[in-house]
């Protein structure tokens, strides 16, 4: 076994050979240029502070990914801790069918359990398909399409009110 990154000058080695990949597998998932880039920080910050001892530069491009990977889906995973709030979220055409235009439904969202906001947030507003969310949340395309269904059903039931 070698450790890869013991050295100033390895962790540099290493940045000039994978930080492209890092970045194609960051920007992959997030979709937006400046959290892929924080992301790609975040995960050669974790690089320095790892004391993983790495058997090739395979082994060490694998550990990237995986631990951009791992970023990526956390970022998205908590984006109500972003700066971004709520009040940019634009209605769909789906939900604004089933709601009256006299309620917020921003509000509403922010009150579903989180295994069904986050996929609201991602499908409405971030833009990804079911299939995308799946790769993200490590679940089948068909269970995003079902907490899809449920969340909608759960506004639409909460909107009634």
């Amino acid at each position: 076994m070698i450790s890869y990154h013991k050295t100033k000058e390895d962790v540099i080695s290493i940045y000039d050979r994978h930080k492209a990949t890092v970045y194609r597998a960051a920007f992959s998932l997030v979709k937006n240029k400046d959290d892929a880039d924080d992301i790609v920080q975040m995960t050669f910050i974790k690089l320095l502070e790892s004391d993983k001892v790495f058997e090739n530069d395979e082994h060490v491009k694998a550990w990237l990914i995986k631990t951009c990977t791992n970023l990526s889906k956390n970022h998205l995973i908590h984006w109500s801790r972003k700066s971004c709030s709520v009040d940019t979220i634009s209605d769909s055409f789906l939900i604004s069918q089933i709601v009256p235009p006299d309620i917020d439904v921003k509000d509403a969202i922010l009150f579903l359990p989180t295994k069904y906001k986050i996929v609201i947030y991602l499908y409405y507003y971030k833009g990804y398909n079911s299939r995308e969310i799946a790769v993200i949340l490590d679940k089948k395309p068909s269970t995003i399409r079902s907490r899809l269904k449920v969340a909608i059903k759960l506004l639409k039931k909460d909107l009634e009110r």
